[in-house]
């Protein structure tokens, strides 16, 4: 049997302001004020249009590329638009910042299906310095767990990518 499902997933990045660190103060001559991240969505991950068969499988979305993977019983097809998502991050130029993916989030659809991204991957990395004009691009890509019979629709969730300082 052959079930089709359409999937769109949004990202929500939250604004992660820097933590006040008073087992290291700066001295008065150093001190400055720190801006505080922003994060906007420029791009939802999304693995498009695909159909299961009993045995399920995964798909993968390629940080790097956006390229779609499947594996096991998964058939690709035309409609929907699949990619890695985008983020636009803001803050005090040349300060590195840590980006923190969850380690799985559930997507779920009306109809009760449940499926499950999992080996998130983050372009160019994980650590990265924000430009002198006070931005970053990252790019998110995942592998989606599909199970076999698959219910048919559209499967959605929200969830946190954490963006902050490293120090």
């Amino acid at each position: 049997m052959i079930r089709t499902i359409i999937f769109f997933i949004t990202m929500l990045a939250p604004i992660v302001a820097p933590e006040a660190r008073a087992d290291h103060p700066l001295p008065q001559a150093a001190a400055r004020k720190r801006i505080d991240i922003a994060v906007r969505q420029l791009s939802p991950i999304a693995f498009g249009t695909f159909a299961s068969s009993d045995n399920g499988g995964t798909v993968t979305i390629e940080a790097t590329s956006g390229a779609r993977i499947t594996t096991g019983a998964i058939s690709t097809l035309s409609g929907g638009d699949y990619g890695q998502a985008e983020f636009l991050i803001i803050g005090q130029p040349g300060e590195e910042i840590l980006v923190s993916p969850p380690n799985s989030v559930t997507l779920g659809t009306p109809g009760g299906g449940d499926m499950v991204i999992t080996d998130f991957k983050i372009m160019p990395a994980e650590i990265l310095t924000i430009d002198r004009d006070g931005r970053a691009k990252i790019k998110i890509g995942g592998t989606l767990k599909v199970p076999g019979n698959a219910a048919y629709g559209s499967y959605s969730s929200i969830f946190t990518v954490a963006v902050r300082y490293s120090h």
